[in-house]
């Protein structure tokens, strides 16, 4: 495999000039338990880089608890140095045991954790293939059984992430959290299970496998080397250990792709070192990966008794594995009864709850959680469906793990329990006798003529007789806004809820003389957990203005005759006359008229003309009045004008 190796000239001075000063001695040995990348997206452009180290409090030296890092990106697709990231000592916690009481003298592990928050521009990681995290450290427990030089191994932190910008999109990603670290050591000839798994912020599905652990091309004498390139140097298994068999036993180390869990029954004793991957996809596409290097202290133990588990059933029967427990939501009792015992003396209980093929817990647990047992008494636990599960009508599978305070790590029975979880429901069914149903469009309509009424009723079935709820929403309109009345109804089934509706001209836009509205009638069904299910119907209201015939409104002055050919009443008056004419409007049909007048090209007002506008049904009259003067034939030869009023 061709290699790549990239050193910065002033990185090359400053590491040997640093090393220069200060001897390869021990100091920087024998310390790494192991440890983990992160890289999680805070906001916007914003990330931040950390580093877990897990150091060893009994045989590390403190002086190598370093106050920063430096850990360099590469490019994934040619290996090309991007840039470094400076992150910094925020202090250590210890690594407990997951029974305080099972600690001894010769494990006890410390977690340092560096880090610091970068903006980085998407458009500097922009490669499809993706980018790579990694830092050196040297060294490994000399004590570790398993590979060659343990004193001279270092450990290389890796971790892959996706490109920050896809088709032109941000592409937002955190690298996933793995679970608190192995706490504990394993018991010669004794099975071991720990939680090694991890979580996602991004939901993308994991997978877990084990990993050779990577060596880097860090040292005892080159303790923290010049950021180099992968491909990076494995560790060199000792003979008859290797991936498959890092820690001896039947089984040997395990771990379960999709859960995490590692698992073993060790056959050798001593301390040895392993890694386990994780790596993330989304929508079946890898885009990242951490690796998590870690030791096992494998020790000599007495050999406790596991506790024994039996479960009840709803109506009281002994629960058999075949089993399968029928619970129905919001009826009945919603408790298993789950009793334990144990042989050994001051022994403590406690229950886990694995979902199997669902990845919500359903389960509450109550009862003698915290209670000391000893040979003879029995705990009582009791496994309770939560009031409201978020599985319904469907297949729910756990595993019941109860394990003691057996040293170094708690013994379990464990028990498969399967619901049959159901909320057993008959949909609702809205209807209406009232209107005709139209099979091809799947809709109730009718034809409504503009000023009828229309009035129908919508009627809510359910045979459950459920408490249901009925409401009505318009297709692209508000129903109040058209002046349709319609109450929302609820109850217990059946209910019924009328519809009224008397349109106007305002419903139709001018010129419109046709225009259909439909309405969604919905019908929902409640249950002890809320909506259960629902039914629409759809009413489809063609709403049809037809014109009626129409006479055209006529116009008359009293006592003067029409000329036809010029269309105009003519009349004389003698300047200084008040004149005065009743002028009157009709209309045949009867309809709404409005009768105004007005001079053509000039204004009543200026010449002193009077007519007041009216308005009414069929007829109307109004008074046009002018008191004439010398003024009105100014600048006529003739002594005579002529005025048109309209």
């Amino acid at each position: 495999m061709r290699r790549y190796l990239l050193l910065k000239p002033t990185e090359l001075w400053l590491c040997f000039f640093f090393f220069s000063l200060i001897p390869t001695t021990k100091l920087f040995a024998t310390h790494i338990v192991g440890g983990e990348m992160e890289f999680t997206h805070i906001a916007d452009n914003q990330y931040r880089v950390g580093l877990l180290l897990y150091f060893d409090e009994i045989n590390g030296q403190q002086g190598a608890k370093d106050p920063s890092a430096r850990v360099s990106v590469f490019r994934k697709s040619d290996n090309v140095w991007i840039r470094d990231f400076n992150i910094y000592n925020k202090g250590g916690e210890p690594v407990n045991y997951t029974v305080p009481e099972c600690a001894i003298g010769s494990l006890k592990t410390s977690k340092v954790y560096y880090s610091a928050i970068f903006n980085l521009f998407p458009s500097d990681f922009d490669d499809p293939g993706g980018y790579y995290i990694a830092f050196e450290r040297c060294c490994r427990n000399d004590i570790i059984e398993n590979i060659l030089n343990p004193e001279d191994a270092g450990q290389t932190f890796y971790l892959e992430f996706p490109p920050l910008i896809k088709d032109g999109v941000p592409f937002i990603n955190s690298s996933p959290k793995l679970f608190p670290p192995l706490s504990d050591y394993a018991c010669l000839n004794q099975p071991f299970i720990f939680d090694f798994s991890g979580e996602d912020a991004d939901n993308d599905s994991l997978a877990y496998s084990l990993d050779v652990p990577i060596n880097g091309f860090s040292s005892a004498d080159d303790p923290i080397p010049s950021p180099r390139s992968g491909p990076y140097p494995e560790v060199q298994f000792l003979p008859s250990f290797g991936l498959d068999s890092m820690i001896k036993g039947s089984p040997p180390l395990n771990i379960d792709s999709k859960t995490g869990i590692l698992n073993l029954t060790p056959s050798k004793l001593g301390l040895f070192v392993f890694s386990v991957k994780c790596e993330e996809f989304r929508n079946g596409e890898k885009i990242g990966e951490v690796v998590r290097d870690f030791q096992m202290l494998v020790v000599d133990c007495p050999i406790p008794n596991a506790p024994t588990v039996v479960a009840q059933n709803f109506d009281g029967t002994l629960f058999n594995s075949v089993d399968t427990i029928v619970y129905e939501v919001g009826k009945g009792d919603a408790c298993i009864n789950v009793f334990v015992t144990d042989p050994d003396p001051g022994t403590r209980v406690y229950t886990r709850v694995i979902p199997k093929n669902f990845k919500t817990n359903e389960l509450n647990i109550v009862g003698d959680l915290q209670r000391m047992i000893n040979p003879g008494d029995t705990a009582k636990l009791q496994l309770c469906i939560k009031d409201c599960p978020d599985i319904r009508n469907e297949i729910y599978e756990v595993e019941v793990l109860v394990g003691d305070n057996s040293c170094s790590l708690p013994l379990v029975d464990t028990i498969r329990l399967v619901f049959d979880i159901r909320e057993s429901n008959t949909p609702p069914e809205v209807k209406s006798d009232d209107l005709s149903y139209n099979n091809e469009l799947k809709v109730y309509e009718t034809t409504l003529l503009l000023g009828d009424t229309l009035d129908f009723k919508m009627l809510g079935l359910d045979e459950d007789m459920d408490s249901v709820v009925m409401t009505a929403i318009g297709d692209g309109f508000n129903l109040v806004s058209e002046g349709m009345v319609l109450s929302k109804v609820s109850g217990f089934a059946p209910v019924e809820t009328g519809f009224q509706w008397i349109p106007t001209c305002a419903n139709l836009a001018l010129g419109i003389d046709e225009k259909s509205f439909e309405i969604d009638f919905l019908l929902r069904d409640y249950g002890a957990c809320g909506i259960k299910s629902t039914d629409t119907a759809r009413v489809k209201i063609n709403l049809v203005h037809v014109p009626e015939p129409n006479k055209v409104p006529q116009v008359s002055a009293d006592g003067l005759s029409f000329e036809g050919k010029l269309r105009e009443y003519c009349d004389t008056v003698i300047v200084g006359d008040l004149y005065r004419l009743n002028i009157r409007g009709l209309d045949l049909d009867g309809d709404s008229i409005i009768l105004t007048g007005f001079g053509d090209d000039f204004s009543f007002l200026d010449k002193g003309m009077v007519f007041g506008n009216v308005s009414g049904f069929g007829e109307v009259t109004s008074e046009f009045m002018w008191q004439t003067s010398c003024s009105d034939i100014s600048g006529v030869n003739q002594g005579s004008n002529m005025e048109t009023v309209e």
